[in-house]
């Protein structure tokens, strides 16, 4: 348990030194496709809103979902030794992480946040969300810091509830 905490440590510590301009790539990429196969299926539609706080829940979501979420999924669950492990070893643990973060969504919503049901249990939406996770586990394994997952995770959801026509339980609450 101490090592896993460590690992969590010290990919909070670190600044991504390694592979950023794959990342960034990588990040890119994730981007085409969630906005490219959210509107052609239908799942997201160019629907801009205007919270009245959005400076504060913009900020919010920095720590949830995205902050607490990578830590969770990649930071506990890809251990650190990975980086110097083999290619195989290394998309094992990320397809591994992947998954549990895409059962997580359903679960969320059937234990406590019942009115995103919608959309956490939308096929479209869980494939969008295993592509994140697909995406952020290789940018940690990378860059070797969970800062670049946070990015992105939080990039996207942002897009999603500001642009997207997405939903967030902070919004309907402030």
């Amino acid at each position: 348990m101490a090592m896993v905490v460590k690992d969590l440590y010290l990919g909070l510590l670190s600044f991504p030194r390694h592979g950023l301009k794959l990342g960034i790539a990588a990040a890119l990429g994730f981007s085409a496709f969630a906005v490219g196969f959210g509107l052609s299926s239908g799942l997201f539609t160019f629907a801009p809103v205007k919270y009245p706080n959005a400076y504060f829940l913009i900020l919010t979501m920095v720590i949830f979902p995205s902050l607490l979420e990578e830590g969770i999924f990649r930071g506990l669950l890809i251990p650190r030794k990975v980086f110097s492990q083999s290619t195989r070893q290394q998309w094992l643990y990320i397809l591994g992480s992947s998954v549990i973060f895409v059962l997580w969504h359903p679960f969320n919503a059937f234990l406590f946040n019942t009115s995103a049901q919608l959309f956490f249990y939308d096929l479209r939406f869980l494939l969008i969300v295993m592509v994140l996770g697909v995406t952020c586990g290789y940018l940690y394994i990378k860059t070797h810091s969970l800062w670049p997952c946070v990015v992105v995770h939080w990039l996207t959801v942002v897009c999603w509830v500001f642009i997207f026509g997405g939903r967030n339980l902070l919004g309907e609450v402030a």
